[in-house]
């Protein structure tokens, strides 16, 4: 669901006016993409995702899934039609994300950048948003 967000205010208040907005709308979050396409005009609604995933993974239960079932190993890949993708997921007591791209997409640098910005999220929760944005 492509998403809209108020920049004003620090970056605490936006990123929590922005988690309260979506989890006002989730019982609206299954509108196709194609359906967003044709209510829009548009062809192209959006050129990255950030995909957030948290939910229960067990993996002992991953390791043997049925008795006698048991599986060695598992590699994630990650694929996407949008230019940039960004998936996170819950990995043991922390969190991996996976930064993949369309072959065709024009992302030097990109990775380094946010993982520059992701570092020094922490320091910038008071900062106003907007001269963030403008310091970038």
């Amino acid at each position: 669901m492509p998403v809209r967000a108020r920049l004003d205010g620090t970056l605490a208040e936006t990123l929590t006016d922005l988690q309260s907005r979506q989890r006002s709308l989730v019982e609206h979050h299954h509108v196709a993409l194609s359906d967003l396409e044709r209510l829009t005009g548009r062809r192209r609604l959006f050129d990255s995702l950030v995909v957030f995933e948290n939910y229960p993974v067990d993996p002992d239960r991953l390791r043997e899934p049925a008795p006698g079932l048991t599986v060695l190993a598992t590699r994630f890949r990650e694929a996407t039609h949008h230019p940039v993708t960004l998936t996170v997921m819950p990995d043991g007591d922390g969190w991996t994300g996976v930064l993949a791209h369309r072959a065709a997409a024009a992302v030097d640098g990109l990775a380094e950048e946010l993982l520059d910005l992701l570092r020094s999220l922490d320091k910038h929760l008071d900062d106003d948003v907007l001269d963030l944005l403008e310091n970038r």
